[in-house]
């Protein structure tokens, strides 16, 4: 989504709106959800992790750790108020595509607001932003828990233990840990204290 160039309320007659069902979980605990929720889009379509960033940003939290979409559907209906100005997403990228120390072209995520997708019990991965031919992801897995399947991969693996544990066999490798797994090979993780990793993967 694109901000608005002007500031202040923006007079905007927008008829595509998004509705879904959604749960937040705060970093310092407690959740919150919302069932048949709307929000204003200006196209025909928004993915997770834009959606994610303007319901965080509309209702003005702070510390959120997830968010997970449920029934999400657009519907086209006639404008029934004015709206103040859609505020800027986190996601920001620097549109004239010229490169300085002022503002390189890049792009900016906080992970927290990722879209996340649930593997299994106990295993969810939240998927970045990534140029073309990588993908680049944060896995967590909770204490007691197991990666849901054996993970093959064709063209290789590798993560860094961001914090926590993770035991790969019968070895154990902790926050700091860079692992790196060849072209056709296969693992099923598992943790006892919980883990997270930051991970990518090459997609040829």
């Amino acid at each position: 989504m694109n901000a608005a160039a002007n500031s202040g309320v923006a007079m905007i007659a927008v008829d595509h709106r998004v509705q879904f069902d959604f749960e937040i979980e705060f970093s310092n605990g407690g959740s919150l959800e919302g069932r048949d929720f709307r929000l204003d889009i200006d196209g025909d379509d928004i993915d997770d992790r834009e959606l994610a960033d303007y319901l965080v940003r509309d209702l003005r939290l702070l510390m959120v750790r997830s968010v997970r979409f449920r029934n999400k559907k657009i519907i086209v209906e006639a404008h029934k108020r004015v709206v103040a100005k859609t505020p800027a997403p986190l996601l920001t990228m620097a549109e004239s595509g010229k490169s300085d120390e002022a503002c390189p072209p890049m792009s900016a995520l906080s992970v927290d607001v990722a879209a996340v997708v649930d593997v299994g019990p106990g295993a969810t991965r939240r998927d970045l932003p990534s140029n073309d031919g990588v993908r680049v992801w944060i896995v967590d897995i909770a204490p007691g828990q197991q990666w849901p399947h054996v993970d093959t991969h064709p063209h290789g693996e590798q993560y860094y233990v961001l914090s926590g544990e993770i035991i790969e066999g019968e070895q154990r490798f902790g926050a700091g840990t860079h692992v790196l797994f060849p072209p056709g090979s296969s693992h099923q993780p598992r943790s006892e204290k919980g883990v997270r990793l930051l991970g990518l993967n090459l997609e040829p």
